[in-house]
C-alpha cells in the first residue's frame, strides 16, 4: 500500500476528485447518448425526459413557431416534432371546403396553445380567428404564440369554456397530456376510468354557450366560416350552446368514451342530426382517399367502429 504525507497527500486527493469528478461526468454523456441514439430521439433533438429536464418551456421549429410546455408529452411533444400538429386535417379540410375560411372568421374552440387558430390566419388565409382556451397555462401559451407569430390583430383569444350554460364549471387537469383537460360534468355516470380522471386536479372555470360568446366578442355569425371544435368528450354541450350556428361548417372531435363521460353522446347525436345534413369520417377518408359519408341522422353508426376507450376520429360536419 502507499502512504501520502503532507503535499502529496493534498496533491493526491485532488487529483481522486478530479477524476471522481471526470468519472461521473463520463457517466453522465454516456447516458445522454445513449438516449439520443434511442428509437424515439427524433432525428437528433432532445426526448421528451431529457427537455423536460432542462427547462418547462420550449419552442418549436419552423414557421409558425409554438412555445409549449415540455411536460406535454401529447400536444407539445408532437409539436416539437413535427413543427406543428395535425396540418395534415387542416390540410384535408381546407381543400374539401373550397377555402370557405378564406377572409373570414374561424372559431377554434379548444384552442390549447394555438395550432388550428394561428395557420388559419397564416397559412390558410382566414380574416380573423377566434380562440376559446380556458386553462391558464395552456391560455398563456397561446397568447405568447399568437405574439410570436405576429397576429395579434388577426387571433382573439377568449378564457373561457364553451358550453350549454352560463356558469363556473369544474375543470380537470391532465398531468400528461395538456390537450386532454376537461369539463367535469356533474352526475355524469363515472364507471370504469380508464384514464384515472378521478385523480385528477380540479380548477374553476368560467363556461358560456357559443352564441353569447360571440356576442361578447362582438363577432357577427354571418362572418363566420369554419368552427372547429375539440373538447375532449364536451362536443355535445358546445352544439347545445351553438343554436344559431346554422348554415356553418363544423370540424369536431368525436370520441364516444368522452362524450359518455360527459353525458353528451346522446346530446351530441341530437344536434348533429338537428344542424347538419351530412357527416364526413376526416380520418377514414384521409386513409381511404376517398369521402366517407353518412347521413347526419345516422351518426351513431360511426361509434360501432369506435368502441374502445380511446378510439376517436374527427367529423366534418356539413350544413
Amino acid at each position: 500500500m502507499i502512504q501520502i504525507c503532507g503535499r502529496g497527500l493534498r496533491s493526491g486527493l485532488w487529483t481522486a476528485k478530479r477524476r471522481a469528478r471526470t468519472a461521473a461526468q463520463d457517466k453522465m454523456i454516456a447516458a445522454i447518448s445513449r438516449g439520443l441514439r434511442g428509437s424515439d430521439a427524433l432525428d437528433g433533438r432532445l426526448r421528451p425526459g431529457l427537455l423536460s429536464a432542462l427547462t418547462p418551456i420550449a419552442a418549436s421549429e419552423g414557421h409558425p413557431v409554438y412555445l409549449f410546455s415540455t411536460r406535454d408529452r401529447e400536444i407539445g411533444w408532437s409539436t416539437y416534432r413535427n413543427h406543428g400538429f395535425d396540418e395534415h386535417k387542416s390540410d384535408w379540410v381546407v381543400a374539401r371546403l373550397g377555402q370557405c375560411q378564406r377572409d373570414r372568421i374561424v372559431l377554434d374552440i379548444g384552442a390549447n396553445i394555438g395550432t388550428v387558430a394561428i395557420p388559419m390566419v397564416t397559412k390558410y388565409g382566414a380574416a380573423h380567428a377566434v380562440a376559446f382556451e380556458p386553462e391558464p397555462l395552456n391560455h398563456r401559451l397561446l397568447r405568447c404564440n399568437v405574439a410570436l407569430n405576429d397576429v395579434e390583430d388577426h387571433v382573439t383569444c377568449i378564457a373561457v369554456a364553451v358550453s350549454d350554460t352560463e356558469q363556473l364549471v369544474q375543470f380537470e387537469l391532465s398531468e400528461s397530456n395538456y390537450g386532454d383537460h376537461r369539463v367535469r360534468v356533474p352526475g355524469s355516470p363515472l364507471g370504469v376510468e380508464y384514464m384515472r380522471e378521478g385523480q385528477r386536479a380540479i380548477i374553476n372555470v368560467p363556461a358560456m354557450p357559443l352564441t353569447r360568446a360571440l356576442e361578447d366578442a362582438k363577432v357577427d355569425c354571418e362572418d363566420v366560416g369554419l368552427v372547429w371544435v375539440d373538447t375532449q368528450g364536451h362536443e355535445g354541450q358546445v352544439l347545445a350552446g351553438a343554436d344559431r350556428m346554422s348554415g356553418i361548417p363544423f370540424v369536431m372531435e368525436y370520441w364516444p368514451y368522452g362524450l359518455r363521460r360527459s353525458n353528451g353522446l346522446e346530446l351530441f347525436h341530437e344536434h348533429v342530426a338537428k344542424m347538419f345534413s351530412r357527416v364526413i369520417d376526416i380520418k377514414r377518408s384521409i386513409d381511404t382517399g376517398a369521402d366517407v359519408t353518412y347521413a347526419a341522422s345516422d351518426i351513431e353508426r360511426v361509434a360501432a367502429a369506435l368502441v374502445l376507450p380511446r378510439s376517436h376520429t374527427d367529423l366534418l360536419l356539413l350544413p
